[in-house]
């Protein structure tokens, strides 16, 4: 996985017009309100708990979908995990997002919804985000393939994090990291034999930062997402395992 992860890096090592991005998102005002640590947040994961399985697909490959949620799929020319990109329902998911009220600020509630299991929910809801934030999955879902000006305005509506877990933090990267954390903690809770995922991506913000921008020179223009990051990793564990009686 890092392999990847790293060959990705070098091959495109920083998101096009990303100096646009960052000086956009810099200047609009943020959104009011705060996720995930609200309680509509957690009544939402307890009742996709509830209605959809939190097991992990026999069929899906632990190794297959960690790369997906470590590279961006435009960043290299290999194979990907399709299973981490349902396009259909990424779509609908993205329609949904661009006919709310722009009064409403968008959370992780409005984000993950029913699927076939939960981590199916969470990984569509993380590639829509992803593609809207970074625009570096277009390999994956060529139907999807925003401008800068489309993403900024999807992006635009997104609640941000609490400061002190963002530090800095866009609100979108904030989200997809936060959604690729929980599917990793769902993924690695599920069974001993996926188990090295956990330490893999709690430590993964490190790694970042080491491959990415000491290794590869390719900044981290909104640092490295280490708070929001973990709180994901955990808030998947503890679902999962939570539930682990019940599966």
């Amino acid at each position: 996985m890092l392999l990847v992860a790293a060959h990705a890096v070098a091959t495109s090592p920083v998101m096009t017009a990303y100096e646009a991005y960052v000086r956009e998102v810099n200047a609009r005002p943020v959104p009011e309100g705060v996720q995930p640590r609200d309680r509509a947040w957690h009544r939402r994961l307890a009742a996709l708990a509830a209605a959809h399985p939190v097991r992990v697909p026999p069929d899906a490959s632990a190794a297959r979908v960690v790369s997906a949620l470590v590279s961006f799929v435009d960043d290299h020319d290999g194979p990907f995990a399709r299973e981490a990109f349902d396009e259909e329902a990424v779509l609908a998911l993205v329609a949904a997002w661009r006919s709310r009220p722009r009064v409403d600020a968008l959370g992780l509630v409005e984000l993950v919804g029913p699927r076939h299991t939960l981590l199916d929910a969470v990984l569509v809801a993380h590639a829509a985000a992803r593609q809207v934030a970074r625009g570096r999955d277009t390999r994956a879902l060529p139907g999807f393939a925003p401008t800068l000006s489309e993403r900024l305005a999807l992006g635009a509506s997104v609640a941000p994090f609490a400061h002190a877990l963002s530090r800095g933090g866009d609100p979108l990267g904030d989200t997809y990291h936060y959604l690729a954390n929980l599917a990793a903690g769902l993924l690695g809770a599920s069974r001993w034999s996926r188990s090295w995922t956990l330490p893999l991506f709690a430590a993964g913000p490190e790694l970042m930062w080491l491959v990415r921008q000491q290794i590869f020179g390719a900044p981290l223009f909104f640092g490295n997402h280490a708070r929001v990051d973990r709180l994901g990793l955990r808030h998947g564990v503890e679902l999962r395992r939570g539930r682990q009686g019940q599966m």
